[in-house]
């Protein structure tokens, strides 16, 4: 592909795995010889920003919250009683927004455009359109649209349905991490499926295995772990402390695990629920047990080092970090939630899928991996053992997945 000027906006790097993977587009891209601009929300930034990528502030100031983010939706939907007063404010810092996105877009002349996430991209688009700009515009679909944006109930459910109907196919190109994603967003705004690509995440950079043999902050993992403490395995889990995660189920699961197997649990990730998350452990006699880490910049040390990965979660787009432990040798289970879990681990093969919500289940699939001595799925036939997982890794890296991008961003057609 020949060089192309891109800018990539996303609201921030504050931490998630969609944030993280946004990152590494860019900084892949730009090793590949493009123009890289990163236009952010905020300076909200957890992740290092690697030499040479550019990065401009765009939003109104750290402040002032997004009409569109996650958070302040979140924040409404809990106090009904200023929804009405509060939500007409916000308009001002998201125009405000659009209009300096749209002022950049002109500045920088791109021939490309990609924005992620859902209420982000149709900030893009009112930019895009605003700058008269004739950059190709590609939006990105990240997440399970009808759980992700239904959470935050009907009303809001309602106003984006149509609003992503509408702005979406003003978009040169709608793209989607995983099937599932892609089937959910059609059925639900109405968006014709075949319009929409899917191109999954390049989740396994050159860097994760030396990341891996950095040694973990934490003294469950260190080679030198008492004689008294070996015997107990360690479970691991990483993603925000949201209810996406489903935590309580993940919790209420180690405590029946550790009625025939001894385990302990690591639970790297900040988010709004510690709190109720630490009570929930105490109550059920299982908080000697839970290490809640907070957000880990390099959690690859600890996949090297911990028995299995747990991913409880009640929705996903494409967990990132299923794909990430399986790149450092680690068994992993997870719920068979939309969307992503079920296409990564290929219905089964490289590791446990349980019904979500079942803590029994997930016990269950955790005691299994622990006392597979390895074994990544040892107790279903045809199962994948460590090095299968791995292998499976691969198909998501950087020089497989970057050039679906390019096509993308560049307008070749591609396969749906």
């Amino acid at each position: 592909m020949a060089v192309v000027k891109i800018v990539i906006t996303i609201p921030s790097l504050s931490g998630g795995g969609a944030e993280r993977v946004m990152l590494n587009i860019a900084q892949g891209l730009s090793s590949r010889g493009h123009d890289v601009t990163l236009a952010l929300w905020d300076n909200n930034v957890a992740y290092e920003i690697p030499a040479g990528l550019k990065v401009r502030i765009v939003g109104p100031r750290k402040t002032l919250p997004s009409m569109f983010g996650t958070g302040i939706l979140t924040w409404m939907r809990h106090s009904p009683n200023i929804r009405t007063f509060l939500f007409p404010m916000l308009i001002v810092p998201q125009a405000m927004f659009v209009c300096r996105l749209a002022r950049l877009i002109r500045r920088e002349r791109p021939d490309a455009v990609l924005s992620a996430l859902t209420f982000h991209n149709i900030s893009a688009i009112m930019a895009h359109m605003l700058s008269h700009s004739g950059a190709r515009l590609v939006v990105s679909e990240r997440n399970t649209f009808s759980m992700n944006v239904g959470k935050y109930g009907r009303l809001h459910h309602a106003i984006f349905r149509r609003l992503v109907a509408w702005f979406y196919p003003m978009a040169d190109a709608i793209t989607a991490v995983s099937a599932g994603v892609a089937d959910d967003l059609a059925a639900s705004t109405g968006l014709r499926r075949s319009t929409i690509t899917v191109i999954n995440n390049p989740t396994v950079t050159p860097g994760i295995e030396a990341l891996s043999q950095e040694p973990p902050d934490c003294d469950w993992l260190r080679d030198d772990i008492p004689e008294a403490d070996s015997h107990a395995a360690v479970v691991l889990a990483v993603g925000r402390l949201a209810e996406q995660k489903d935590y309580p189920t993940l919790l209420r699961a180690l405590e029946i695990l550790n009625r025939t197997t001894p385990a302990r649990l690591i639970i790297c990730g900040i988010g709004p629920h510690e709190k109720a998350l630490r009570t929930l452990a105490e109550q059920i006699g299982i908080a000697r047990l839970v290490r809640f880490q907070g957000f880990v910049t390099n959690p690859y040390g600890y996949m090297r080092r911990a028995d299995v990965l747990a991913l409880s979660s009640r929705w996903e787009g494409f967990p990132n970090v299923l794909l990430e432990a399986m790149a450092c040798g680690l068994p992993v289970v997870s719920t068979d939630c939309p969307s992503g879990p079920r296409d990564i681990l290929e219905g089964g093969r490289f590791g446990h899928l349980v019904p979500v919500g079942d803590a029994a289940a997930l016990a269950g699939a955790m005691a299994h991996a622990i006392d597979g001595n390895g074994c990544n799925a040892c107790a279903v036939d045809g199962g994948a053992c460590v090095g299968d997982v791995t292998t499976r890794a691969a198909d998501f890296t950087m020089e497989r997945i970057l050039p679906l991008y390019e096509d993308a961003l560049k307008g070749a057609q591609l396969s749906r």
